[in-house]
């Protein structure tokens, strides 16, 4: 539910991730905006679908002070692996 969409799911088919480094982030070129941040960035393999980043910043490409200007950074869904195998573990009150 982006700012511009209201009450209306959307989504952009056929963006692509651009480059991806070693600290877990990605830049990827999905049409983001405002309130877009957590959303699933998935890939769809055989018609299945798989989180493969979760969006983090929207850059906004009139803002020449952003760090990204070439593209849209997320997370990939694979930094979260420890953390979740983590929390499995820990013995709960």
């Amino acid at each position: 539910y982006s700012w511009d969409t209201g009450d209306n799911l959307s989504g952009h088919v056929g963006c692509r991730i651009t480059r991806a480094f070693s600290d877990g982030t990605i830049l990827h070129e999905c049409d983001t905006t405002r309130g877009d941040s957590g959303s699933p960035i998935l890939m769809s393999v055989d018609g299945v679908y798989a989180i493969v980043a979760v969006d983090s910043q929207y850059v906004d490409p009139e803002d020449g002070h952003m760090t990204f200007q070439s593209g849209n950074l997320a997370v990939d869904a694979r930094s979260f692996i420890k953390g979740v195998a983590k929390a499995l573990t820990e013995d709960r009150p």
